[in-house]
């Protein structure tokens, strides 16, 4: 980097651009996170539930020599077929695939504002719902609107 880049990220930080972006970014990004999780919430509740079938049940290996299971399931709801993932835990992948085999059916528990937010087995805790929330809808879209007003702040301010 040359030393006017470095300035102008530094202008950047300390600019009244960066705290307008970021409180509109982060007031707009929590907005829509309580939206969504108002949407998901009565999942936890059991209320609604359907029967799924388990559409995928291996264990695979990646590049690193590292096993790691995938278990998807399909459900409907209504008219509307979803699909989803079941989160494999670290260890005991062989008990973990045994219990979900490939054409087995399993309760699924879903929002029916979002139905396809899903949970198997057991309704998802307000624990679960909010960090799968904050993760796709808060985390990730900030830090590329973060970046976005970097960027814009440098052609602006460059030119």
């Amino acid at each position: 980097m040359n030393p006017n880049e470095i300035s102008l990220i530094s202008q950047y930080f300390s600019s009244s651009w960066a705290i307008w972006s970021h409180a509109f970014i982060l007031i707009y990004l929590s907005l829509r996170c309580y939206d969504v999780y108002a949407k998901r919430w009565s999942a936890k509740t059991g209320e609604f539930q359907t029967s799924g079938t388990i559409t995928l049940s291996n264990i695979c290996q990646d590049g690193h020599g590292r096993s790691h299971a995938n278990v998807e399931y399909s459900y409907q709801v209504g008219s509307q077929l979803f699909q989803s993932s079941i989160p494999a835990p670290k260890a005991k992948l062989s008990s973990f695939i045994y219990a979900y085999n490939q054409g087995a059916n399993v309760p699924v528990y879903y929002a029916p504002r979002d139905p396809a937010f899903s949970a198997v087995n057991t309704p998802p805790s307000n624990t679960e719902i909010i960090l799968s929330t904050v993760q796709t809808h808060l985390v990730f879209p900030f830090l590329v609107l973060h970046i976005a007003s970097v960027l814009s702040f440098c052609i602006f301010t460059a030119s």
